[in-house]
């Protein structure tokens, strides 16, 4: 058994007064057993902490900070390619969202201590469209904050901003939900080619929904100081498009069909209400999304329970093929992208500034990681760290969203929060 007193100890810096609360993450597990022994285990570990603390005779805390947990889902790599992207952990995902929910409705004292839901770990390896479902699930039945990492990871700087704007969308994020790092919205993109090069190489499929997500934005705000990249910015999406899926859409269905990504394709392409019954992940409230979504008008939310889901449904086509393997080979083909071949620096800051907009008017609280980001990240130095934009940015009259400062992961990068607000500090000073 892991003793989890010796983490909080590191944690606590062996006094612990700078702390009042902890948030902890831990990974769900299959079963509602093992999810209490898991639970179990940190609690002790926790009380054990503070006893030997509160027995040294320096300590001066007063009284034992509060500890609560994350349930916390780790993105995967799609080791496995079957019909449906990432089917295995998008099955793996909800089954252990399934056993949280359990331990919720049967009111039991382990999940007294969940507070939130979260997701982490490299980008590249799994996008917020497999944990979508599961998450409004979720939401759904009674959590209430939500944490999911994105815009750390990304080739194209558009991709880490797709990345942000595809967890807040597609997960249902609101009030007080939170997205750590969201560093590409903050990262100065001339600081960005800088490091990249004036050419990055990519799959053609990413870079196609890098530029339908930018479509979508610019579009969404009727941005005057973008409009003149419309024009070449809808010919690449075609071109993209066609290369990969040998068909031509309208612009506005391929703009639909990557916001359906929202939805389980388990339930999508079910033949019909009872085959997609009998899936062990079955969910009415998701059936109902998914068959007003693809068979009724796009903005129509409301569900008559209808048993099938037209299988002509140019919707459900472009679906399918975006998952197929078959085009998934031509999706995955490595191009050569120049970073500025649509937008110029000046029109990536206008973007940034754009979805910064969408994450204030959504009420999305950004998580930023000093160490984590400067560390792994595109900085070398505090001296380009992206806060400083938003604060700038902010103090230009730009609408910026909440910021809250975290440890990312508090043992690897051997720091604490304390720490975190000193190294801001410090350079502000």
């Amino acid at each position: 058994r892991i003793d989890y007193k010796t983490r909080f100890l590191q944690l606590c810096r062996n006094s612990g007064c700078n702390i009042a609360f902890v948030e902890g993450r831990f990974s769900p597990k299959l079963s509602t057993q093992e999810n209490e022994q898991l639970i179990f285990n940190i609690i002790q570990g926790w009380e054990n902490c503070w006893k030997d603390l509160n027995s040294l005779s320096e300590s001066e805390c007063k009284q034992t900070p509060e500890l609560k947990l994350i349930a916390h889902f780790i993105k995967k790599k799609d080791d496995k390619p079957t019909l449906i992207r990432h089917e295995q952990l998008r099955k793996d995902v909800w089954e252990r969202a399934n056993v949280l929910v359990r331990m919720k409705d049967d009111n039991s004292p382990a999940s007294r201590h969940i507070i939130g839901v979260d997701a982490a770990a490299s980008e590249f390896d799994a996008p917020p469209e497999v944990f979508a479902p599961a998450f409004r699930y979720l939401k759904r039945r009674g959590f209430n904050h939500f944490t999911y990492h994105a815009g750390e990871d990304f080739f194209h700087l558009l991709g880490g901003l797709r990345s942000i704007y595809e967890a807040v969308d597609f997960l249902d994020f609101s009030y007080g939900d939170r997205i750590g790092h969201a560093t590409a919205a903050g990262l100065s993109p001339k600081q960005w080619i800088e490091n990249v090069g004036e050419y990055i190489y990519m799959r053609k499929g990413e870079y196609l929904d890098d530029l339908v997500f930018a479509y979508n934005l610019i579009t969404k705000y009727s941005n005057d100081k973008l409009k003149h990249t419309i024009n070449n910015l809808v010919v690449k999406i075609h071109e993209l498009y066609y290369s990969i899926y040998s068909h031509s859409y309208s612009i506005e269905l391929i703009s639909e069909v990557w916001k359906l990504r929202r939805l389980c394709p388990l339930h999508a392409f079910a033949e019909n209400k009872e085959s997609a019954k009998n899936m062990s992940l079955y969910n009415h409230e998701e059936w109902c999304e998914v068959f007003n979504r693809l068979n009724l008008d796009f903005e129509d939310d409301k569900c008559d329970c209808g048993n099938h889901i037209n299988e002509d449904n140019e919707r459900k086509t472009m679906l399918r093929q975006y998952h197929c393997p078959k085009f998934r080979k031509k999706y995955d083909e490595i191009i050569e992208v120049k970073t500025t071949e649509i937008f110029s620096e000046l029109d990536l800051e206008e973007l940034q500034l754009m979805l910064l907009k969408y994450l204030n008017e959504k009420e999305i609280v950004i998580e930023t990681l000093p160490t984590s980001n400067v560390r792994i990240g595109h900085h070398h130095t505090y001296d380009t760290y992206h806060l400083w934009n938003w604060i700038k940015w902010e103090n230009e009259g730009n609408p910026i969203p909440p910021i809250v400062v975290g440890t990312d992961d508090p043992g690897i990068f051997a720091t604490n929060i304390y720490n975190e607000y000193s190294n801001i500090y410090c350079k502000l000073v």
